[in-house]
């Protein structure tokens, strides 16, 4: 039943890929959803992206080991989407994509290429224990041996 539901999702995730992929003509299509995404939409999106593997499964242990001394971990993370929310409106102006580019806009290319050494870094970690987290979930839920879930061989 699990696998039949997974496969449904799959299959439902392709067909909203489809129909979306028809109204993307610009690159602001493409990445920023032509900049026109509401408020509410947008926190929604940025609470999808943030609530990944590291908060279902990574705040969840924490929380269990350490108790409610485990909520600075989500009050971090609260404290910086308020920030961005703050600076939202400034740094949509600017019409950039990534911290990289507006780095090069304050400073120069330099920066930028040192700016997305640590998004990279950074980036290569999240991938890393969100495959750890598939493999876990795999596991728990159908008996699949961890390391083959999470890194197949």
């Amino acid at each position: 039943m699990f696998l039949a539901g997974l496969i449904g999702y799959l299959i439902f995730l392709l067909v909203i890929g489809y129909f979306a992929s028809k109204k993307v003509k610009t690159s602001d299509d493409f990445l920023v959803a032509g900049r026109s995404l509401t408020l509410p939409v947008l926190v929604g999106t940025l609470t999808a992206t943030w609530l990944g593997a590291g908060t279902v499964v990574g705040y969840a242990s924490l929380s269990y080991e350490n108790g409610i001394g485990a909520f600075w971990w989500v009050a971090g993370g609260l404290l910086g989407i308020s920030i961005m929310l703050i600076l939202a409106r400034r740094l949509r102006r600017l019409g950039l994509y990534t911290v990289p580019d507006i780095l090069e806009l304050r400073y120069n290319s330099l920066t930028r290429i040192l700016g997305a050494i640590p998004v990279i870094l950074a980036y290569t970690a999240i991938v890393g224990y969100q495959i750890k987290a598939v493999g876990y979930v795999l596991q728990i839920v159908m008996n699949i041996d961890e390391s083959i879930g999470s890194f197949p061989r």
